[in-house]
């Protein structure tokens, strides 16, 4: 089902640990900003070489942006909005070279399932993940806004993915004006906004991009699932996915009892029909750290995008994100594997 763009009221306002996922999946199968204002962009550099005219143009266009705090430059806040009656959270993080005048592109980051003490000793829900994944500091480097929101809290910080066990609230919904708000506080590049999800953050994403098709340039998901009822998905989206070889928590073979998940053969050839992918993928192999092994399915038609990618580790055994807090000795860094596929893609376009 697609959805059409809508308002709501909104509000502004100052992860998800393997172990609570592993509980809540064997638990089915056996039923079955307070610190100094920062300027939002640097006097020292852009504005001193704009001309006169491009400068009064930038002051009168930030007039007429109110939620746009000089306080956010460089810094994540946390903010709400109210989505059918319930304040929902959301950390925005706006890098520190942020200038109306050079619209930056955006990254939705999707945290995985759980409401106790995550990967690393982070906490639960945006808050963790922005710890975890460290998307805040690449963000700073690239000039990227990275938007960070929570699932239900009052189920364990779970996404709607269309999994009874997980949260019933419209999150679809909840994303969709999210996105919305965004691109009314901040200028940003429309066609560059990227959705990575980790986990059951990384399942729900499926269920997003699907529901939403034209609002994406590219997605990537680390050790997530598809449920099997999604739709017809977005034609043409840049998709990657990254697995370990063994992975405890969400089999790279799917799941057939208790809560299922299908397996990582399945969402890759479920990408690649979506965009119209016959050819047998291009099959690679590097060496990363620790003299780890990565491979590396490619599936493509060249000059078209649609782009699909599934990253096999070779030397990972568990349920993470890969070289984030807590797992800094894994031998990648999905923060920055995934951000150098996505940001290749511009919405409908090749790379």
């Amino acid at each position: 089902m697609t959805r059409k763009p809508s308002n709501s009221a909104e509000s502004d306002d100052t992860k998800a640990s393997p172990q609570s996922l592993s509980l809540a999946l064997d638990t089915v199968a056996e039923n079955e900003k307070d610190k100094p204002q920062k300027p939002l962009v640097d006097m020292a550099s852009p504005l001193d070489t704009m001309k006169v005219g491009q400068t009064r143009d930038w002051l009168k266009e930030a007039e007429h942006l109110p939620s746009l705090h000089l306080t956010d430059a460089g810094e994540t806040t946390r903010k709400t909005i109210m989505i059918d009656g319930v304040e929902r959270e959301y950390y925005l993080h706006v890098p520190k070279n942020y200038s109306p005048l050079n619209p930056p592109p955006v990254i939705l980051a999707l945290h995985g399932y759980g409401y106790n003490t995550g990967q690393g000793g982070s906490e639960h829900g945006g808050k963790g993940f922005e710890q975890v994944s460290d998307f805040s500091k690449l963000a700073d480097h690239e000039n990227v806004i990275v938007i960070y929101p929570s699932g239900n809290q009052e189920q364990n910080f779970g996404w709607n993915n269309g999994q009874w066990w997980f949260s019933k609230l419209d999150d679809v919904k909840f994303i969709d004006h999210l996105l919305n708000k965004t691109a009314r506080d901040f200028p940003l590049d429309q066609s560059r906004i990227y959705a990575i999800g980790y986990s059951q953050g990384g399942s729900f994403l499926h269920r997003l991009i699907d529901e939403l098709p034209n609002r994406f340039a590219a997605a990537a998901e680390v050790g997530g699932w598809m449920s099997g009822a999604e739709g017809k998905g977005a034609k043409g989206l840049p998709f990657m996915a990254i697995q370990a070889v063994v992975d405890p928590t969400v089999p790279p073979d799917g799941r057939l009892l208790g809560l299922r998940m299908q397996s990582e053969d399945y969402t890759s050839n479920y990408y690649r029909n979506m965009n119209g992918i016959t050819e047998n993928p291009l099959d690679t192999a590097r060496r990363v750290k620790h003299n780890g092994l990565v491979r590396e399915l490619t599936s493509k038609i060249p000059g078209q995008p649609g782009e699909v990618k599934l990253m096999w580790l070779n030397n990972e055994v568990n349920h993470s994100w890969y070289g984030g807090l807590g797992d800094k000795e894994a031998s990648i860094n999905a923060t920055n594997e995934t951000w150098n596929f996505v940001s290749r893609f511009r919405k409908g376009q090749p790379p």
